[in-house]
């Protein structure tokens, strides 16, 4: 008697034998993929930690800024007066931000001790190693550049000091940006 096994090429076989080749194809694909962009991620964070942040951090170690505002509008009458003006034009948001607002301008900021900003310096870090800076850092030296621009040639059309020590908003958002990340990256890459 004999037994028949059938068609050993039957289609179903075929199929099941085909799936099984692509899929373990695909999963070997892919879990290299994974691997592989998990290894392009942790050393494109050493490399902005090495190479941009660590040094930015570098050169603001000696630095001291100290901020300093007034309070030009301290009691509530003074803030509703100020305000007055934009509630009657209908500028509801601008009228709001006066009442609300006790101190009325910029904060002055300086450094006490250390030489200047290096704002220079900082740019020719990140100009060197633009492809491990990331885009928020490039935009704030940017805006630094060219909030220190403006106020040099605004002091020459006012009464104001232009001094080196002297540091704009702008450059204090940056300084604070670099130590964030410094810190973010450290505790990510050292701990």
């Amino acid at each position: 008697m004999t037994i028949d096994i059938g068609n050993p090429f039957d289609l179903g076989v075929v199929c099941t034998v085909l799936t099984m080749l692509v899929g373990s194809h695909l999963w070997i694909y892919k879990t290299g993929q994974n691997k592989l962009n998990k290894g392009f991620k942790a050393s494109s964070k050493e490399y902005r930690y090495s190479l941009v942040y660590a040094p930015l951090r570098k050169l603001l170690i000696d630095k001291h800024i100290s901020i300093a505002q007034s309070i030009r509008y301290p009691y509530f009458f003074q803030r509703f007066k100020r305000a007055k003006l934009d509630m009657s034009r209908f500028r509801i948001k601008l009228a709001l931000s006066k009442l609300f607002d006790k101190y009325g301008g910029h904060p002055s900021i300086g450094l006490d001790y250390g030489d200047s900003f290096p704002l220079n310096e900082i740019q020719t870090i990140a100009e060197s190693n633009i492809q491990w800076a990331d885009k928020k850092l490039l935009d704030l030296i940017q805006f630094a550049n060219r909030s220190k621009y403006e106020q040099m040639h605004l002091s020459q059309f006012n009464d104001s000091v232009y001094s080196d020590e002297m540091m704009t908003v702008e450059e204090l958002k940056l300084s604070d940006y670099i130590f964030e990340q410094f810190d973010k990256l450290n505790k990510n890459l050292i701990n």
